[in-house]
């Protein structure tokens, strides 16, 4: 049993490592430093990355990567790394290795005495990207803590800067803002006119493209709050098929269940009184009402949501007492005959 239980509590610790790991970018760059002489079958690969991170390095063709020199300069590692080129290394592959994050694979075609440089970053960092990721990610700093206007203008000076990529996403960001300061916006003005039932969907509907709303998600609950202490009256009389009154019917509050005309939840909130009337304040929470009574087939009935519903019931007796009726009703016939 422990042994079962050190083995699932490893497994979920690799599942959250696993899960929690970021991604690396790349892009190739001029590092602008002065590289070494190298043999005619050599080739050299600069890495610059934020000094921030400690690289290291794996090679698809090489037992190891020759990693010569490291130099720091202006808050900048570059790593400088030696291949032997040809032929018989097409297709080679040079593996980043970060703690924290994926793995970054970047082709190396080498050509000999070439030199190759790559600058490999985090994109959703704030350091060492450039004036186009900055901006966007301190756009979606702002927007996952739902200051969708701050975050509007992060993204519209990432679309000013010159290092923007030909394809992004900062337009479909800034319309997620505008759409979510929308939705919020009609959420807000349902909730003070008292209309919980949609203010609630437009809160959800935030949530559904940023789900780290937390003004979103105190807002759903506060709606269902208020929309289960709402009450509706609903009264009326129970009667029987004679029209006679029908005292000490319960009264349950119940909601649709899975499946057709079946009602779960089922609360008990009131009887009728010796007259067969009745006057109850159902909740919201409750869409339908059960009359139920010995000797009678119980009764649902569906309440609209108006404020004042008048409610009439007419009760039928239960299979066996009917049956007992009827029986009742033929042993008369007969003795009259007789």
């Amino acid at each position: 049993m422990k042994k079962n239980l050190s083995g699932l509590i490893m497994l979920l610790l690799l599942t959250l490592h696993v899960a929690g790991q970021k991604t690396m970018t790349y892009e190739a760059k001029d590092s602008g430093l002065a590289v070494p002489r190298v043999n005619n079958d050599e080739a050299v690969v600069i890495i610059s990355s934020p000094d921030l991170y400690e690289l290291s390095f794996e090679s698809t063709m090489d037992k190891a990567v020759n990693h010569y020199n490291t130099v720091n300069e202006s808050s900048y590692n570059y790593y400088f790394l030696k291949f032997t080129a040809g032929d018989l290394y097409r297709g080679r592959k040079l593996e980043i290795k970060v703690d924290g994050y994926d793995k970054t694979v970047i082709p190396i075609p080498l050509k000999a005495k070439e030199v190759l440089s790559f600058y490999v970053y985090d994109p959703d960092g704030m350091v060492g990207v450039g004036c186009y990721f900055q901006n966007r990610n301190e756009g979606n700093d702002f927007f996952e803590k739902a200051m969708y206007v701050e975050a509007k203008e992060k993204y519209k000076l990432a679309l000013e800067c010159t290092d923007k990529p030909e394809e992004n996403d900062v337009a479909k960001r800034i319309e997620d803002a505008d759409m979510c300061t929308f939705l919020r916006r009609k959420a807000d003005n349902a909730f003070s006119a008292t209309n919980y039932e949609e203010a609630e969907e437009y809160y959800k509907e935030v949530l559904s493209i940023n789900a780290n709303d937390e003004y979103c998600t105190t807002r759903v609950a506060d709606c269902e709050e208020a929309f289960a202490n709402i009450s509706r009256k609903v009264y009326g009389v129970v009667v029987n098929r004679d029209h006679e009154p029908l005292a000490k019917v319960e009264i349950k509050g119940a909601v649709p269940g899975a499946k057709k005309n079946k009602y779960v939840g089922e609360k008990s909130i009131g009887f009728t009184d010796e007259n067969g009337q009745y006057a109850i304040l159902l909740k919201q929470q409750y869409d339908v009402i059960e009359f139920s009574t010995p000797l009678y087939k119980k009764v649902y009935m569906e309440i609209p949501r108006d404020s004042v519903n008048r409610v009439d019931i007419s009760m039928k007796p239960a299979n066996a007492i009917q049956g007992i009726s009827i029986g009742n009703a033929i042993l008369n016939t007969l003795n009259e005959e007789n």
